[in-house]
């Protein structure tokens, strides 16, 4: 706490980097879930906030003249952290498409789940696929990835000489690429073996009519899901491990792009 007794000039670069931190505890993976109390967010943005600031201290500028240059960088740095939060957060998005995919296969596209973390309705697969997603990148270290980003952009971007300019959304753009082509090569196991399971039913109606396919092959066909699923538990972590340096490159380029 020296630190902050030491002159208003540190409890301004406190305050503006604690708004960044914020954003993106708010936002990122895990931390971001609506369970956690906000007193709780508030705690983790201002120790981030207490650690960082004599890194950055001699970067910041003079206070500035005005309470409405003040409120423009404050919420600049709000709005930078959000986009760091959601950058990683979109990647993860990746899981959830592969089992919202693999759940309208096998059936269960009509069951959905509320995700306590988002508090919004999920597929059943999507669920279970972005839980274990989230237990594998924290035991990969990607929590630390977060916070290097976080200090790696006090340096890029000084807290009072941030800018968010039109080069933001084209950096986030290969992004949404690289998560769709992941959740794709998640799911498209699943998608092959239903294709084939469907494929062997249809050719069994043509041979027995008199047996009731519907009856007998939604069974089988959540049975056969389940099997590729489980299956799949060992490809997520593949999956995830491509997560992490996507997100580091998503992260780079957002930092180039804001500039």
């Amino acid at each position: 706490m020296p630190f902050l007794a030491s002159g208003p000039h540190n409890l301004y670069v406190v305050l503006l980097i604690m708004l960044r931190a914020s954003g993106l505890v708010v936002s990122a993976p895990m931390l971001g879930s609506k369970t956690l109390p906000p007193t709780m967010l508030m705690g983790i943005s201002f120790l981030l906030a207490i650690c960082m600031a004599p890194m950055a201290s001699h970067i910041v500028g003079p206070l500035p003249v005005s309470l409405i240059a003040l409120g423009f960088q404050a919420v600049q740095n709000l709005l930078f952290g959000l986009a760091i939060g959601y950058t990683a957060r979109l990647m993860f998005a990746a899981v959830e498409i592969a089992g919202a995919i693999t759940d309208l296969q096998m059936g269960f596209g009509f069951i959905n789940l509320v995700d306590p973390f988002s508090q919004q309705q999920v597929s059943l697969v999507g669920a279970f696929y972005y839980q274990l997603s989230i237990v594998l990148y924290m035991m990969m270290n990607g929590h630390l990835l977060l916070i290097g980003a976080l200090e790696k952009s006090l340096q890029v971007l000084p807290p009072d000489q941030i800018g968010i300019g039109s080069g933001v959304g084209p950096a986030i753009f290969p992004l949404i690429k690289v998560m769709l082509l992941l959740g794709l090569q998640l799911a498209l196991p699943a998608i092959g073996v239903l294709l084939l399971v469907d494929v062997g039913f249809g050719l069994m109606a043509r041979m027995a009519p008199q047996v009731n396919i519907f009856i007998v092959g939604m069974p089988a066909k959540i049975l056969m899901g389940l099997m590729t699923v489980s299956l799949l538990v060992p490809a997520l972590a593949l999956i995830v491990g491509q997560i992490i340096p996507g997100i580091a490159t998503g992260l780079n380029a957002l930092m180039t792009g804001a500039r």
